[in-house]
């Protein structure tokens, strides 16, 4: 019986965590994250505000929270498990995998960026999408660079991200496809990676 109840318990939580994101993800397509208070959050999730610090300390614990789900959903643990050999390949699909899922939500995360682009939110972007890339890139044990991989993540993660916001604001003017080219040449042309 008790085994039972923490299965509702975590399910609860889950759903708890996940009414959370999406609010808060509602909110930032209308407003600043400096304007949006764990109150509004807590409103267009309908819980209350004591149930929101249970989970989280505050709206960019929340964020973190949310951000780091999203990268965990796009970039699963499974893709180190590829059978992709080429350091400069696995980049590619890792890349394109990002790029896909971004496409999927253009809309909302223009509207996100659009209200949130002075925030700590592109910030938090970048970080978070370093810390996924080589935790996966890590687990798949890739260490014959040139350059320690720290600094190449973060060269990659920053300068992506920053392409990746410029694109989503550009998207009418170069399709998916052609970006995903541009981004394929310029990995594979790159005197960094190994081959």
């Amino acid at each position: 019986m008790s085994k039972t109840n923490k299965e509702k318990e975590d399910l609860r939580i889950i759903r708890t965590k996940s009414l959370l994101v999406k609010a808060l993800f509602e909110l930032l397509a209308i407003k600043n994250l400096d304007k949006i208070s764990v109150l509004d959050i807590c409103d267009t999730a309908m819980i209350h505000r004591t149930t929101f610090y249970k989970h989280f300390i505050d709206k960019y614990d929340l964020l973190t929270f949310a951000i780091k789900r999203w990268q965990e959903k796009i970039l699963p643990e499974s893709l180190a498990e590829l059978n992709i050999s080429s350091v400069k390949l696995f980049c590619v699909y890792l890349l394109k995998t990002v790029i896909d899922n971004v496409y999927e939500n253009k809309n909302i995360l223009l509207e996100i960026l659009k209200n949130n682009q002075y925030t700590v939110m592109p910030r938090l972007m970048i970080s978070t999408l370093n810390e996924r890339l080589s935790f996966i890139i890590n687990k798949k044990g890739i260490d014959k660079t040139k350059v320690p991989l720290d600094v190449i993540m973060m060269f990659f993660s920053g300068g992506f991200s920053s392409l990746i916001l410029w694109w989503l604001s550009n998207s009418e003017k170069i399709t998916k496809d052609e970006f995903l080219s541009y981004i394929n040449t310029i990995i594979t042309c790159s005197v960094i990676l190994p081959d």
